[in-house]
């Protein structure tokens, strides 16, 4: 379900919180994004550049090489992620958290014992883990969920404990957390879903 501003969250009632990466921890979308735009020039057809950069970012949360490939042969899809894989090893860890999230985690952390937290991203598990040892933030997580498997594969996987929520910013993260009868935040300050209030009807709680 969405929680609405009408509705108390009570964190304590969580066992399990989760929170996508980007976009939520990390201000990575617009870093990623250029990165994409960069890694597929002449690769395709002009009229198909913007289909395709609003697909990749559109989903967020979906592993980048099944995105890829979606658009491109397999010969020209591997050329695609080794560009795109090589301008975020120079650029990613620059990328500035999102304010206010590792206090908040923290928080979570050492007020409510009894629940676990979890980051779960379509991105790869070595960048994040990379991000999270600059800022000091490996030892706040039980675990920490990525490619190559799709979020609502990794949620399967999971051990989590009920009832769980989780905090999102992109379609991908809505639709997992739906399925998975999980509750929902939706976290649009830094969001790449462009037509979120077509489908997020409440208010966020967070911003």
């Amino acid at each position: 379900m969405i929680i609405d501003k009408g509705r108390e969250i009570i964190l304590s009632n969580y066992r399990s919180i989760i929170f996508d990466f980007d976009g939520v921890i990390v201000d990575s979308n617009k870093i990623k994004s250029v990165a994409i735009e960069n890694a597929m020039k002449e690769l395709l057809p002009s009229h198909l550049t913007s289909n395709f950069v609003n697909y990749f970012t559109g989903n967020n949360g979906v592993p980048r090489k099944i995105k890829i490939e979606k658009y491109f042969s397999k010969m020209e899809a591997v050329i695609v992620l080794d560009r795109y894989e090589k301008e975020l090893s120079r650029t990613l860890i620059n990328a500035s958290l999102i304010p206010g999230a590792k206090e908040f985690i923290s928080n979570l952390k050492s007020s409510y014992i009894n629940t676990n937290l979890f980051i779960l991203s379509g991105g790869e598990l070595s960048e994040i883990l990379e991000i999270l040892d600059k800022h000091k933030m490996k030892e706040l997580f039980e675990r920490v969920c990525a490619a190559p498997y799709r979020k609502l594969e990794n949620l399967q996987r999971m051990e989590l404990k009920f009832p769980a929520l989780f905090f999102g910013d992109s379609k991908v993260d809505y639709l997992a957390a739906k399925e998975a009868g999980l509750d929902f935040v939706f976290v649009y300050g830094a969001t790449d879903w462009e037509d979120w209030r077509s489908i997020v009807k409440s208010p966020p709680a967070v911003a």
